[in-house]
Formats: structure tokens, C-alpha cells, sequence
């Protein structure tokens, strides 16, 4: 692939131009097949769930514009991606499956609505699927970084928890014992000319 469509400029526009017209309304479907397919999405507020998906949208609008149409490779929004699987991974009841399960919705949002107005040219479709495929990746190794540094914490402060438990226990047995040993009388062994051993209190 030389980097350029061989499609006339107004088609290769059409593609920018029709997905700069119906982001707003890719961004709504979107959000409500989430929430749909999604239970974790159906919890959070508006500003939460979109995140910074119309920024992905805005990106995907100027790399399909035709003085830059070409694949995406070099260039796919890795910042905005990254940043969405770190928010995702903040929320708790959100999973790596989930997280990856909404950029296959955004997939299916985006040529759903772009293909109601006429087909998207072959280099468009490579260059939308380049980006979302390249934003999941990027996602997930993001998701999955913060989750496991997160349980690595968790265990890291378990076993402190749990080294300092066993110290205090440890303590305490000795305070119990040095009072029951203090409690007890003085005995006093003594032994005679002949060996024998006599107790004295």
C-alpha cells in the first residue's frame, strides 16, 4: 500500500466528512449499546462512559481527511487509548473483556452510521480498523499494567500486614508469659553434702 488513495478526493472527503457530521450521533449509539451490553457502563455518568472516545472520533476525522489519508500505522492515537484503558482500570467493576468489548462496539457504530450515507472505500475501512485494533492493544496492555501493579501492592502490603500481625502475636505471648512467670513464687533448688536436692520457697 503506497499511502494514498487511489479514490477521487471528493470520495476520500466524503469518508472525513460524513464521520465529522454523525460523531455526535456515533458517540450516543455508542453509549447506549455499552450500556446495553455492558451492566459496569450502566453505572456511570455520561462524562464518565464517553471519556475521551469523541477525542478518538476528532483523531479518526483527520487521518481519513484526504491530504492525509494513508494507514495509521505510525500513527495511531496511542495517548488517548492508553488514557482510556488507565480510566477504565480505575473502575472496579470493569474488566479487561469489557474494556475491549466497547472498541468492538465502536467498531460496529462506526460503519453501521458512516454506511448508511454509501460504502467506505477500502483504505478508509483499513485505516478505521488499524486505528481501533491499534487503540485496543494499547488499551489493554494499559489496563492490565495498572491492574496488575495494583494486586502486586495489595500483596506486597498483605504480607507486611501479615508479618506485622504475627509480630504483635509473638509479643504478645511473651507479655502473657512474663506474667504468668512473675505471678508464680520464687523457687529456690539447693543441694546437700550428698548430693541431694532439696526445694526451698
Amino acid at each position: 500500500m503506497t499511502g494514498r488513495s487511489s479514490h477521487p478526493p471528493e470520495t476520500q472527503h466524503s469518508v472525513s466528512a460524513r464521520l465529522k457530521a454523525h460523531k455526535d450521533i456515533i458517540l450516543q449509539l455508542w453509549m447506549d449499546r455499552v450500556r446495553q451490553a455492558i451492566p459496569a457502563a450502566r453505572a456511570q455518568e455520561a462524562s464518565q462512559l464517553r471519556n475521551n472516545v469523541p477525542g478518538f472520533l476528532e483523531y479518526l476525522v483527520t487521518a481519513l481527511a484526504p491530504e492525509r489519508l494513508r494507514p495509521v500505522s505510525d500513527e495511531a492515537p496511542n495517548g488517548l487509548s492508553r488514557d482510556h484503558g488507565q480510566q477504565r482500570s480505575s473502575i472496579e467493576t470493569y474488566s479487561l473483556h469489557q474494556m475491549l468489548r466497547e472498541y468492538q462496539l465502536l467498531r460496529e457504530v462506526i460503519f453501521q452510521v458512516l454506511e448508511q450515507d454509501g460504502p467506505v472505500p477500502p483504505l478508509e475501512r483499513d485505516i478505521i480498523l488499524s486505528a481501533i485494533e491499534q487503540g485496543m492493544a494499547e488499551a489493554g496492555a494499559r489496563f492490565m499494567q495498572l491492574v496488575q501493579s495494583r494486586e502486586r501492592a495489595i500483596e506486597a502490603h498483605s504480607r507486611e500486614t501479615a508479618q506485622l500481625e504475627a509480630r504483635k502475636a509473638i509479643e504478645e505471648s511473651e507479655a502473657r508469659f512474663r506474667l504468668i512467670a512473675n505471678a508464680l513464687p520464687q523457687i529456690i533448688w539447693t543441694a546437700t553434702s550428698r548430693f541431694l536436692r532439696r526445694l526451698v520457697q
